[in-house]
C-alpha cells in the first residue's frame, strides 16, 4: 500500500498492484471529470428527460435531475440512466403493482363465494368484489381478502359453525360436569339465548345509567339460583352496564336478588331523568 498524492492535491493510499496495472491513475478526480463530460441534458431514457447535472454524490457518481413524464421530478445517477436501470420515477412500479392487483377473478369460485364482478376501486382496501354465497345472498369483498382465504362466505358459514357448536359438539365441552351443575354455572345454551333476548329487547342500553354498545350484562330480577322456574322468563330480565350491574351485587349480594333490592337500587343511583322510566320497566 502506497500514499500518493494527486495532480489535484487529494493524499489517497492506493494498492502497489492497481498502481503497476494502470488500474488507479488518479484518486478518482478523473472519473468525475469524465463522467461530466458526458451531457445528458435533454435526452430521453424510457419516461425520464435528464434536465440538469446537479453534482456528484459522496462516491463519485454523476447525479442528473430529471421529469418523469407522469410530472414528477427524480434524481439519479448518470449511470443508472445510460444502462437503462432507471426508467421513470417510480410510477411504472406502481403501475405494475396496480395492475397485479386487479387481476380478473370475475367467475372463480373461493369458499361458497362466487365472484359475479368488479366494482368500483376504492381505497383503503383496494379492489372491491361483489360476490354471491352459496346462501344466496351476496356481498362485497376485497380481492386480497378472497385471494388469501380469509373470506370464505357472506359471514353463513361463520354462523353455522357456531349453531353446529352448542352443547355436546362444542370441543369445550366438559363431559364430567352434572346437569346440575352446569345450571349452577350458567353454561346451558337457553342461558346464552336468553342473555341475548334480554339485550336486544333492551336495545343493548343500560336502563339505569344509559350507557349502550358493549359492556353490558342481563340481571335477574328475581333471583337466579332460588326461581329456577323463572329463570330464562323475559320478564325477569333487566339490562345493566356491567358497572352498574357490580354496585348491585356490592350493595344487595349475590344468590339473593329481590324485585324490591332493583327497585331501592334505581331509586338510589337512576339519575333523576331515567328515575321514572326505570321503575315503569319492572315487572314485579
Amino acid at each position: 500500500m502506497w500514499r500518493c498524492r494527486c495532480d489535484c492535491g487529494i493524499v489517497k493510499d492506493v494498492d502497489t498492484s492497481a498502481l503497476r496495472s494502470g488500474s488507479t491513475k488518479s484518486c478518482g478526480c478523473l472519473r468525475k471529470e469524465s463522467q461530466i463530460r458526458i451531457n445528458l441534458a435533454g435526452k430521453r431514457f424510457g419516461k425520464l428527460v435528464a434536465i440538469r447535472h446537479i453534482g456528484a454524490d459522496i462516491h463519485g457518481h454523476t447525479k442528473w435531475l430529471c421529469r418523469c413524464d407522469c410530472g414528477a421530478e427524480h434524481i439519479t445517477k448518470s449511470s443508472l440512466l445510460r444502462k437503462g436501470k432507471s426508467r421513470s420515477c417510480g410510477c411504472n412500479r406502481t403501475i405494475a403493482s396496480a395492475k397485479k392487483r386487479r387481476k380478473e377473478i370475475a367467475g372463480l369460485q373461493f369458499g361458497q363465494l362466487k365472484v359475479v364482478k368488479r366494482l368500483r376501486d376504492s381505497t383503503p382496501g383496494g379492489v372491491k368484489w361483489l360476490c354471491i354465497c352459496s346462501c344466496g345472498s351476496t356481498c362485497i369483498v376485497s380481492g386480497s381478502h378472497l385471494r388469501s382465504g380469509d373470506t370464505r362466505s357472506c359471514g353463513c358459514l361463520f354462523r353455522r359453525t357456531i349453531r353446529d357448536r352448542k352443547g355436546k359438539k362444542n370441543p369445550n365441552w366438559n363431559p364430567h360436569l352434572t346437569q346440575t351443575e352446569r345450571e349452577n354455572r350458567r353454561k346451558l345454551p337457553e342461558a346464552r339465548e336468553w342473555t341475548s333476548q334480554i339485550l336486544a329487547r333492551d336495545s343493548y342500553t343500560c336502563l339505569i345509567c344509559g350507557h349502550s354498545g358493549s359492556g353490558l350484562a342481563a340481571h335477574h330480577i328475581r333471583g337466579y339460583h332460588w326461581d329456577i322456574p323463572g329463570r330464562f322468563n323475559l320478564a325477569n330480565g333487566f339490562t345493566m352496564c356491567v358497572s352498574c350491574h357490580r354496585l348491585f351485587h356490592h350493595e344487595h349480594g349475590t344468590k339473593r336478588s329481590r324485585p324490591a333490592q332493583l327497585h331501592s337500587f334505581i331509586t338510589k343511583h337512576a339519575p333523576r331523568g331515567r328515575l321514572e322510566a326505570c321503575l315503569s320497566l319492572l315487572p314485579y
